[in-house]
C-alpha cells in the first residue's frame, strides 16, 4: 500500500498533469485542431501563431508549471524526492504522449524547462554560492535573447549557452538527485533542439518520415532509466519491464493483427522484423540488470547520447562516410560526446579512470560498427569491457 501512494500514484498524477494539453483544448474552443493545423503540435509557439501571443501565454504557464506542480504534489504525498521527480518527468511523458490523443501530443520542451527550475531552486536554496555562476550565465542568455536574430535567439541559447550550464552545475553539486534531474532535462532540451533543427533541414521530407525522426528524441528520456539504477536499483528495473512488456504487447499485436494501429511509429526495415526500440529496451534490461550501478548507467548514456550526437551531426553535416550510415563527423561527435559523459562519472568518483578511458572508446567503436541493431550492442559491449577493466 506504501509503494502504491508513495511511488506509483504521484507517477500516474504526474503523467495525467501532463497529459493535459491547454494548446488543444484551446484549439477545441476556437473551433480548430491543433494538432492538424501549423506546425501541428499542440505547443505555446504553434498557440501564438494559430491565436495569437494572449493564448499562448496562458498555454505556457501551464505547461511550464504542470512539471514542477506533479513534484510538489508528490511531495505532499509523502514520495521520496527521486520519485517526486520522476512524476515531473511523468508529467513531461504525459505532454508526449496523451492518452487521449492516441498517444501523440507535443514535444514536452516546456515541463522539462519547468522540472530545470524546480532543480535549480532546490540547488540555489542548498548552496547559494552556485548563484556566482547562475548569474553571469543569465545575464549571457538574456544579452542573447535581447541580440537575437532569426537563428540565434533560441538555438544558440539551447546549444551552448545550456550545455556549459548543465556541466558547471554537475561539476559544482556533484551526484545529488536535484543535479541529476536537472542534467536530463537539460539534455532532453537540448536534444529537442538539435531534433528541431534537423526538422527544419529535412523539412521536405514526408509526415512519415518526420514521425520516424521523432523517435530520436523520445530516446534521451529512457537516460532516467540510467540514472534511477544508481539510486534505486530494483525500481529502475520493475519500471523498465513494464515499458519493456508494453512495447513486446505492441511488437506482437503488430505482426498478429494486419490492422493494428500501433501508437508508436515503425520503420519501413521493420515491417518484418523486431524494431530497434525493443532491441534497445531488451538492451537496457539486461545491462542495468547484469553489471553494477555505475558501469551500466554509463554504458545506456553513452548509446542513448553518443548514438543520439552520431546520427545528427551525421545528417546535418556528415560528407565522410565510412560505412552505409556512419560517417567521419557523426563517430568524431559521438566520441566527444561519450567522453564528456564520462568525464562526469569520474568527476562523480563513479568510476576510474581506466573505466573512463575503456568506455569513451569502446563505445564509439560498437557504434561505429556495422552491426545490424547498435542499440542492443552498444551497451552491451560497453559494459562488459568497461566490467573487464574494472575487475584488473
Amino acid at each position: 500500500m506504501e509503494i502504491l501512494l508513495k511511488v506509483i500514484l504521484p507517477v500516474i498524477i504526474g503523467y495525467l498533469l501532463g497529459s493535459f494539453l491547454p494548446a488543444y483544448f484551446v484549439g477545441k474552443f476556437r473551433g480548430v485542431d491543433v494538432t492538424k493545423a501549423g506546425s501541428r503540435n499542440p505547443g505555446i509557439a504553434n498557440t501564438a501563431n494559430l491565436f495569437g501571443y494572449r493564448f499562448a501565454i496562458l498555454v505556457g504557464i501551464y505547461d511550464i508549471f504542470k512539471s514542477p506542480l506533479a513534484i510538489f504534489i508528490a511531495l505532499k504525498l509523502g514520495a521520496s524526492l527521486p520519485v517526486a521527480f520522476a512524476s515531473g518527468f511523468a508529467s513531461v511523458l504525459g505532454h508526449i504522449a496523451p492518452f487521449y490523443l492516441h498517444f501523440r501530443g507535443g514535444r514536452g520542451m516546456a515541463a522539462s524547462i519547468g522540472i530545470m527550475g524546480y532543480a535549480l531552486v532546490l540547488l540555489l536554496i542548498y548552496d547559494m554560492r552556485f548563484a556566482y555562476v547562475f548569474i553571469p550565465i543569465t545575464l549571457i542568455v538574456a544579452l542573447l535573447f535581447f541580440m537575437r536574430n532569426k537563428w540565434h535567439s533560441a538555438n544558440t541559447i539551447t546549444l551552448f549557452v545550456l550545455p556549459l550550464f548543465i556541466i558547471s552545475v554537475i561539476l559544482y553539486y556533484g551526484i545529488r538527485v536535484e543535479s541529476i534531474a536537472f542534467l536530463i532535462a537539460g539534455l532532453y532540451s537540448v536534444a529537442q533542439r538539435v531534433e528541431y533543427l534537423l526538422h527544419e533541414k529535412l523539412k521536405d521530407i514526408s509526415v512519415e518520415e518526420k514521425r520516424l525522426l521523432s523517435r530520436k528524441w523520445l530516446r534521451p528520456l529512457a537516460s532516467i532509466f540510467a540514472v534511477g539504477v544508481l539510486f534505486y536499483k530494483l525500481y529502475t528495473l520493475i519500471i523498465l519491464g513494464i515499458v519493456f512488456l508494453t512495447f513486446v504487447i505492441f511488437e506482437t499485436l503488430r505482426f498478429s493483427k494486419r490492422n493494428f494501429k500501433a501508437p508508436i511509429p515503425y520503420k519501413g526495415s521493420e515491417e518484418k522484423r523486431i524494431s530497434s526500440m525493443v532491441m534497445f529496451l531488451l538492451g537496457a534490461f539486461m545491462t542495468l540488470s547484469f553489471f553494477s550501478p555505475p558501469i551500466g548507467s554509463l554504458a545506456i548514456m553513452f548509446t542513448i547520447f553518443g548514438d543520439f550526437s552520431a546520427w545528427s551531426i551525421g545528417v546535418s553535416i556528415g560528407k565522410f562516410h565510412i560505412f552505409a550510415q556512419k560517417t567521419l563527423e557523426g563517430t568524431i561527435a559521438a566520441f566527444l560526446t561519450n567522453t564528456l559523459i564520462a568525464a562526469i562519472y569520474l568527476k562523480l568518483g563513479l568510476v576510474s579512470i581506466a573505466v573512463f578511458l575503456t568506455g569513451a572508446i569502446v563505445s564509439t567503436l560498437a557504434e561505429l560498427a556495422p552491426f545490424e541493431d547498435d542499440n542492443f550492442s552498444v551497451p552491451l559491449l560497453s559494459a562488459i569491457t568497461m566490467s573487464l577493466v574494472n575487475s584488473l
